[in-house]
C-alpha cells in the first residue's frame, strides 16, 4: 500500500513520545516527508497533549518516566476518544513476555532498534491500513445503523440499499439476515434464501438465520428443508441456553411433521434441564408413542422420572430400557441407585 493513496503525509499528525528512540523516529518521519510531527519527552506531558489535542498515530519509549509506554498504552485503550489511535512502543530491547503483554493491551505494533527509514516507512504503511479499516468500521456500523432505523420504519428498500453498502465492505451474518428479511417480506424467496444461506456461512450458530430460511423453505413448498432448518435452530437455541426459542423453533417442527421422535425428545431433554420434570415426562411419552422400542427414550423417561421422585415408575422405564438393550449399563446402574434410595427411605 502507498500511504499517499489514503491520508496524506501532511495531513498525518504523528506523535513521538520519550527519549531512547523518539529522537531518531521523528527524524526518519520528518525525511520521510512526514511534517507534522509532535515530540514529548515524558509519559504525563504525552498523556496531557493527548487529551487535548490528539494525534493520528503514537510512537512511544516503553520507558517513559513516570510511568511507562505500556501503562500509556492501557489508558489510551480504556478512553473511547483515544482507543481507536495506533500505538507503535519502542524499546532498545525486549523480550516474549513484554510483547505479549503488549499485545494483549492493544499495541498496534512495536519497533526494536537498529531500525531505518524503510523499516519506518512499513510501519506507517501498516498503521495506515488500521486507519482506513476504522474509519471503514465506522462508516459501516453509521450505514448499518441507519439500515436498522429504516427497517423498523418499514423503508424496505432505502434500508436494503444501506445494507448491500455494508456487504461491499465486509461481509456479516448480521447484515446478510437482514438483506434475507427483508426480501422475504418483498416476496423475493429466491434471492432472501441466498442471504440467509450466507449469513450462515459465515456463522453456522446463527440459529435466527436457520429458523427464518425455515420459514422461507416452508411458504416455498419445501417442507423437508423448512424441518431441518427448524430443527437446527431448535438445536443451536437449546445449546445456547435460549429454552424458550429453542421450544418455539422445536414445535414448529411438530407442527410439519408430529411423529419425529427426535424433536419430542429434544423438547424432553429441554423440560427436564429448566426443572420442568412434568412436561419432560409428557414429551418422551409422546416420542414413545411414535417408537416405542428406542431404549434411549425408555432411558430418559426413567431420569425425568428420577428427577421428579417418581422412583417406582423410573424403574419400570429403566428395565424396558435394559430389555430393550441387555447391554444398557447406565441404566441398570440407575436401578440400583433408586433401590439404595428407597431402601433408605427417601
Amino acid at each position: 500500500m502507498n500511504v499517499e493513496k489514503g491520508m496524506k503525509k501532511s495531513e498525518m499528525k504523528v506523535l513521538a513520545a520519550g527519549s531512547d528512540c523518539q529522537k531518531d523516529v521523528a527524524s526518519m518521519l520528518r525525511n520521510l516527508g512526514y511534517v507534522n510531527i509532535i515530540e514529548t519527552p515524558d509519559a504525563v506531558t504525552t498523556w496531557n497533549y493527548l487529551k487535548k489535542d490528539k494525534a493520528d498515530i503514537v510512537f512511544a519509549d516503553w520507558m517513559l518516566g513516570q510511568f511507562d509506554g505500556l501503562v500509556l498504552l492501557k489508558i489510551m485503550m480504556a478512553d473511547a476518544n483515544l482507543s481507536k489511535i495506533p500505538v507503535i512502543l519502542m524499546c532498545t530491547t525486549i523480550n516474549r513476555e513484554m510483547v505479549i503483554d503488549a499485545g494483549h493491551a492493544g499495541v498496534s505494533g512495536v519497533l526494536v532498534p537498529p531500525f531505518n527509514e524503510d523499516i519506518i516507512e512499513q510501519k506507517m504503511e501498516t498503521m495506515f491500513e488500521i486507519i482506513e479499516d476504522h474509519e471503514k468500521d465506522v462508516a459501516s456500523d453509521t450505514l448499518l445503523e441507519e439500515g436498522l432505523e429504516l427497517l423498523e420504519e418499514g423503508n424496505y428498500d432505502t434500508a436494503l440499499e444501506k445494507f448491500t453498502t455494508v456487504i461491499e465492505m465486509y461481509e456479516s451474518p448480521e447484515v446478510y439476515y437482514n438483506i434475507g428479511y427483508i426480501k422475504a417480506s418483498q416476496k423475493r424467496y429466491d434471492e432472501s434464501i441466498i442471504a440467509f444461506r450466507k449469513a450462515i456461512k459465515i456463522d453456522q450458530k446463527f440459529a435466527r438465520a436457520y429458523k427464518a430460511l425455515g420459514e422461507v423453505f416452508l411458504k416455498t413448498g419445501q417442507t423437508e428443508k423448512a424441518e431441518d432448518m427448524m430443527q437446527r435452530a431448535g438445536e443451536i437455541y437449546m445449546e445456547q441456553n435460549m429454552s424458550q426459542e429453542a421450544e418455539l423453533a422445536f414445535h414448529e417442527v411438530l407442527k410439519l411433521n408430529p411423529n419425529t421422535t427426535n424433536i419430542y425428545n429434544s423438547l424432553g431433554i429441554l423440560y427436564r434441564r429448566n426443572n420442568d420434570f412434568i412436561k419432560a415426562i409428557q414429551a418422551y411419552e409422546k416420542a414413545l408413542r411414535v417408537d416405542p422400542e428406542d431404549e434411549n427414550i425408555f432411558f430418559n423417561l426413567g431420569r425425568a422420572c428420577f428427577d421428579a421422585k417418581q422412583y417406582k415408575r423410573a424403574v419400570l422405564y429403566f428395565n424396558r430400557a435394559v430389555e430393550i438393550y441387555p447391554d444398557f449399563e447406565e441404566a441398570k446402574a440407575m436401578v440400583k441407585k433408586i433401590e439404595k434410595r428407597i431402601k433408605a427411605g427417601d
